[in-house]
């Protein structure tokens, strides 16, 4: 885990990121999970609701929203493909008997949020490094 000066977070280093602050872990060939960075948790404040849409992701889209008590926000695909797995506890809101609090507490390993089967495996190519991503989080800071 790489700290990010300044703030509370760290950004995992075993996968990419997108400059919406999303990651995207490689789990085979072409087969990628998906969640929100720590930073973006910081961002939203606790996480309480997550909604999907049920439709194949395309680059740069929205594909689903995430409610926290500071802000709400779309969640943007940073690659396009087809969902084949939701993480489904996260979909039940606070207080209602899911798990969503696993994405404030531990957003890089229980709080995944999606699996997704790659259609451009390219799309992995413009995503930034975790050192990269921490550098963006510096510059906007």
């Amino acid at each position: 885990m790489l700290p990010v000066p300044g703030t509370s977070c760290f950004v995992a280093t075993d996968r990419s990121y997108s400059a919406d602050h999303i990651w995207v872990k490689s789990l085979s060939n072409n087969i990628v999970v998906i969640g929100i960075t720590a930073s973006m948790v910081e961002i939203l404040g606790e996480v309480f609701q997550l909604s999907l849409f049920q439709t194949p992701l395309s680059l740069g889209e929205a594909f689903g929203t995430i409610e926290g008590y500071k802000i709400s926000a779309d969640l943007i695909a940073p690659v396009s493909g087809v969902i084949l797995q939701t993480n489904s506890p996260l979909l039940v809101p606070a207080g209602t008997g899911g798990n969503i609090d696993q994405i404030t507490n531990d957003p890089y390993n229980s709080g995944w949020i999606i699996v997704v089967q790659l259609s451009n495996p390219n799309d992995l190519k413009s995503l930034l490094t975790p050192q990269g991503y921490v550098n963006l989080l510096l510059a906007n800071h």
